[in-house]
């Protein structure tokens, strides 16, 4: 098992990072930092499957003394339930991204093994912070070199080079994210 800490590159904040690979891949965080002013807390636990696909996600988050909570499960045939409920629309992903921790960014690293130079896309399940809403979000990785990822949004624009380790776990996530 691998514990990791990040702190906020911009503003006050924290995460502490249990990442399992065997027998599979587990991700078990707790993240505390401010957002929209607002002190915010959250505790997630993602299971994988063998292939590295997000199997499970199950998240607790208070924000301003209000609890909620979030379980979305994937199916082996890549049917997405969120609190029970099927999401149609993530018929085919296969991977989630917290949009409050930079460690759901190794999933996809660790699963497509890229070499120098190569790209891949793929739809994420997003869920966004403080609001925990749901949406797709298209995505591509591109290895720049050993230790060097060009993390893009597709539709927004948005891109990072993201810094990390032999295991893919993020270094650095610039203007988020800094590993302690």
């Amino acid at each position: 098992m691998q514990t990791l800490l990040w702190s906020r590159t911009e503003g006050n904040g924290l995460e502490y990072c249990e990442v399992q690979t065997e027998p599979l891949t587990m991700l078990r965080g707790q993240v505390v930092t401010q957002l929209a002013g607002k002190p915010i807390s959250v505790s997630y636990c993602v299971q994988c499957e063998r292939d590295g696909a997000t199997k499970s996600v199950e998240l607790s988050c208070r924000i301003g003394g209000v609890a909620r909570a979030l379980s979305l499960n994937r199916t082996s045939d890549d049917r997405w339930f969120c609190n029970a409920m099927e999401m149609q629309q993530f018929f085919g992903c296969k991977d989630i991204d917290l949009g409050i921790t930079p460690s759901t960014n190794m999933l996809p690293i660790r699963r497509f093994n890229l070499d120098t130079g190569e790209s891949k896309d793929l739809t994420a399940v997003w869920v966004r912070f403080p609001d925990l809403s749901v949406s797709p979000l298209a995505q591509r990785y591109t290895c720049i070199d050993t230790g060097t990822y060009l993390y893009q949004s597709i539709h927004s624009g948005y891109q990072a080079r993201i810094i990390v380790d032999a295991d893919g776990a993020v270094i650095e996530y610039p203007d988020a994210w800094k590993r302690l």
